[in-house]
C-alpha cells in the first residue's frame, strides 16, 4: 500500500533526515492547527474582550443614570413632603365650616363676646384665593391679643387686617371687670386656599372629509 511504502522509505532515511522531516511535519500540523482552530479562537476571544469592554461602558452609564434617577426621586419625595405640608396651611378646598369653627373656638377660649361674624365673598388672587370673614368682638385687651395669637398659630394660614380697637359705647361695658377694661374690636380675618390649574381637555382628532 502507498502508506506502507511511505513508511518504508521514511525508515530508510538517515536519522538526521528523519528528525528534519518530523520537525517539518509538526510545523505543518501547527500551521494547520493555527489556521483552522487557533486563529478562530483568538478572534472569538478578542470579540469577547470587546463585548466585555462595551458592557463595562454600558454598566458605567447605567450606574450614572441610576444615581441621577435616585437623586431625582429623592428630590421629588422632598418636594411632595413640602407640598403636603404647604397644603395643610394652604389647602385646595375652602374648608369654610372648619375655618369658622376654629375662629369661634379660639374666640370662646379667649373669653371674647362675638358680636358679628360675616363671611365675605371669596377673592381670586391668582394662584390662591382669599376667603375673608368680617368680625366684631368685645373683650379685654389681653383677651383680644390672646385671640390674635391663637389664630396666628392655627395650622392653616390666617391673616388679620383692618383692625379697629375702641372703647365700647355702652357705659356698662366701659367700666370693665377685674380682668381689665372691655374694648370693642373690628377686623377682617382671612384664610386662603390653593387654586389648582385644571389640565386642558384632550384635543379631539378632526375627522377628514370624505370625498
Amino acid at each position: 500500500m502507498a502508506l506502507n511504502e511511505l513508511g518504508e522509505r521514511f525508515a530508510k532515511l538517515p536519522v538526521r533526515n528523519k528528525y528534519l522531516g518530523l520537525i517539518l511535519g509538526l510545523g505543518l500540523m501547527g500551521v494547520v492547527f493555527y489556521m483552522l482552530f487557533y486563529s478562530d479562537l483568538v478572534d472569538k476571544i478578542g470579540k469577547l474582550e470587546r463585548d466585555r469592554a462595551n458592557l463595562e461602558i454600558d454598566k458605567s452609564k447605567y450606574e450614572e443614570k441610576k444615581q441621577k434617577y435616585m437623586a431625582f426621586r429623592a428630590e421629588v419625595k422632598k418636594l411632595m413632603r413640602k407640598k403636603k405640608a404647604l397644603l395643610k396651611e394652604l389647602p385646595t378646598t375652602a374648608e369654610i365650616p372648619s375655618f369658622l369653627q376654629s375662629l369661634h373656638a379660639q374666640a370662646e377660649l379667649a373669653g371674647l363676646n362675638i358680636q358679628t361674624f360675616s363671611k365675605q365673598k371669596e377673592a381670586n388672587r391668582g394662584f390662591h384665593a382669599e376667603i375673608p370673614v368680617r368680625m366684631a368682638i368685645s373683650g379685654t385687651y389681653h383677651q383680644i391679643t390672646r385671640f390674635f395669637y391663637s389664630v396666628g398659630n392655627l395650622k392653616r394660614i390666617v391673616t388679620v387686617r383692618d383692625v379697629l380697637l375702641r372703647a365700647p359705647t355702652n357705659p356698662a361695658k366701659a367700666r370693665g371687670n377685674k380682668s381689665g377694661v372691655t374694648l370693642d374690636a373690628k377686623f377682617v380675618a382671612s384664610t386662603f386656599r390653593f387654586i389648582e390649574k385644571k389640565a386642558p381637555p384632550p384635543r379631539q382628532r378632526r375627522r377628514g372629509k370624505r370625498g
